[in-house]
């Protein structure tokens, strides 16, 4: 089981408005996750699963949505983003199964959950993001609706992953630039 996987998880209350909006909620709740309203924390609870990466997406949006903060060092990536009219969302993960046969479910689960919570309701929790973000920064979003592997990235672009990377994943007979 992920270290993070739990029926309950609390974050604090900055995000329990953004959370409340019924693009995001509805996501939500058809996948058996609800936010408890007796508390003015972020809290959310369901069955067990990885509730902390579905969190992390939508913190992700959040920064797809609100752009580069210019008061930090970002200088080539606001560049980037400034010029981006089109930005593509999707969280990659490495494939337990491949190597760990008893955690092969942990990764099935997670990606089912993300295809249903984000991949299924993308364009709402977006929307939310805007309204919530009160911001309009005219670029597409678009939200890949599964998770993709590393494996599968080594596989299809074998130059896509940087040496060390691809050592730390067990993936340099598959590819990787020498750096």
């Amino acid at each position: 089981m992920f270290e993070d996987t739990t029926n309950c998880k609390e974050y604090g209350s900055s995000y329990k408005p953004l959370y409340e909006r019924k693009g995001i909620q509805r996501a939500l709740n058809e996948n058996g996750i609800t936010i408890d309203d007796s508390v003015s924390d972020l809290v959310l609870h369901s069955d067990p699963q990885y509730l902390e990466g579905i969190k992390q997406t939508i913190s992700h949006l959040i920064g797809l949505v609100k752009g580069p903060q210019e008061d930090v060092d970002q200088s080539a990536y606001i560049d980037v983003y400034k010029n981006a009219h089109r930005l593509i969302y999707s969280p990659i993960l490495y494939d337990v199964s491949t190597i760990l046969d008893n955690q092969a479910s942990e990764y099935t689960n997670f990606s089912r959950l993300y295809s249903k919570v984000i991949g299924d309701h993308g364009n709402a929790i977006l929307e939310d993001i805007r309204e919530w973000c009160n911001t309009t920064n005219n670029k597409v979003i678009e939200i890949n609706p599964k998770p993709i592997t590393y494996q599968d990235l080594a596989r299809q672009n074998p130059l896509w992953l940087a040496e060390r990377v691809a050592k730390y994943y067990g993936l340099e007979n598959q590819c990787c630039i020498k750096i």
